[in-house]
């Protein structure tokens, strides 16, 4: 069995290589959906950006994500409202559906083939779960989402399934999607550059960042750091756990799935989606979910995620890969998007939450909005700084280089 993502052989060969200084309008740092779909963005309005990734386009944690385009929150609608109140929830509902667009109108408007679909969603539980369910379609309705339904569960052979049906989700191949993005910004002129980018620091003339290769690139108006490090300018106590979460991938039979994405009330929990193909379909399968700082154990959860997935796909095959991804939780389940500190031209994309496709594109929508000087309507539900001051760390010194890692 195969232990790369899916998706992995696809990825794009390595950026031209930094091999100098240079000055950029706009720098962005990674290369995944939240790198690219920021910088795609901000060509379209005309600025020049630069892009630097020690890899290609849709490399790294892009290339491990499963791809749920979806308007679900890991949490709940049920438990956002309780936090956040219905207005507030509204907002968020929105920035969703707006990614969801945006998606969709980008992939169709740029001819990115990418193995795009607009398909349903499922939250799946078991009639002991009823209660749980009509709260949470209770909850999905005053956050303003229209047409989620009773269902059955979608899954082949479940004895008391239940579900809940979102209309309006989607899936795609990230890397495919991301290659396409990264053709779209080459094309409007972005620059790509390989290199890693160790140390940022932020001034009066702008934001410096060093390379490990010494290389230093100068962005005059603002750098994004759509990277998990962060450099320490995310504000890393505001991300209340990172995970990971395993994955693995069979063929079924052509059609004996529904093309759908599903997750499921389960503790640890299971989501489950489907890359049609040709003559067999692949079916995708992730869960079992552990804290980062915990021992791994990832033989027994993979076994574990296989023995749930022959349960209730019994026409699942010999499994051809399997991964692992890494995700951040933050407090209220909602990404870390926007400045990383009052005034500061420095933006961060952070704190995927589970959606990290969904959140990585509201994010570039919020962005883009502060950059051009626009009112963007979640702005403010999404700011790194809602849970309290950032730790906004100018990266001046070796000891704080090295304290980045």
């Amino acid at each position: 069995m195969d232990n790369t993502p899916l998706w992995q052989d696809q990825a794009a060969s390595v950026f031209p290589a930094l091999t100098g200084d240079l000055t950029a309008e706009i720098a962005v740092v990674g290369a995944g959906v939240a790198g690219l779909t920021s910088a795609y963005l901000l060509t379209r309005c005309g600025y020049h950006v630069h892009v630097i990734d020690k890899k290609g386009a849709g490399g790294g944690m892009t290339a491990r994500s499963t791809a749920h385009i979806a308007t679900a929150v890991d949490e709940g609608w049920r438990n956002l409202v309780k936090t956040l109140g219905p207005a507030k929830t509204r907002l968020v509902a929105r920035a969703y559906l707006a990614a969801l667009d945006l998606i969709g109108r980008t992939q169709a408007d740029e001819s990115i083939t990418c193995d795009y679909a607009e398909i349903d969603g499922y939250l799946v539980g078991t009639r002991s779960d009823v209660g749980v369910l009509a709260a949470e379609k209770a909850a999905a309705c005053q956050a303003g989402l229209t047409g989620v339904e009773w269902a059955g569960a979608p899954f082949p052979r479940v004895i008391d399934g239940v579900a809940l049906r979102f209309p309006g989700q989607a899936r795609l191949d990230p890397v495919k999607y991301t290659q396409g993005l990264a053709a779209c910004i080459a094309r409007d002129g972005g620059m790509f550059h390989a290199a890693e980018i160790a140390h940022a620091h932020e001034d009066d003339a702008g934001v410096t960042l060093t390379s490990k290769g010494g290389q230093r690139i100068h962005a005059r108006k603002a750098v994004i750091l759509a990277t998990r490090s962060g450099l320490g300018f995310a504000p890393a106590a505001n991300v209340e756990r990172s995970v990971r979460s395993y994955v693995i991938a069979g063929e079924i039979p052509k059609g004996s799935a529904e093309d759908a994405v599903s997750w499921d009330l389960d503790e640890p929990y299971h989501y489950v989606r489907i890359t049609p193909g040709t003559e067999r379909d692949v079916l995708i399968v992730g869960g079992e979910d552990q804290d980062t700082g915990a021992p791994a154990d990832a033989e027994r959860r993979f076994a574990r995620l296989e023995s749930w997935t022959r349960a209730r796909f019994p026409l699942v095959g010999e499994m051809r890969a399997r991964w692992i991804g890494g995700l951040k939780e933050t407090r209220d389940n909602l990404g870390l998007l926007g400045r990383s500190a009052p005034d500061s031209n420095v933006y961060i994309v952070d704190g995927d939450s589970g959606v990290g496709f969904t959140h990585a594109t509201v994010g570039a929508m919020i962005i883009r909005d502060m950059i051009e000087g626009r009112d963007n309507p979640w702005a403010a539900l999404f700011d790194p700084l809602r849970f309290g001051p950032a730790l906004h760390h100018l990266m001046t010194s070796d000891a704080a280089l090295s304290a980045a890692g």
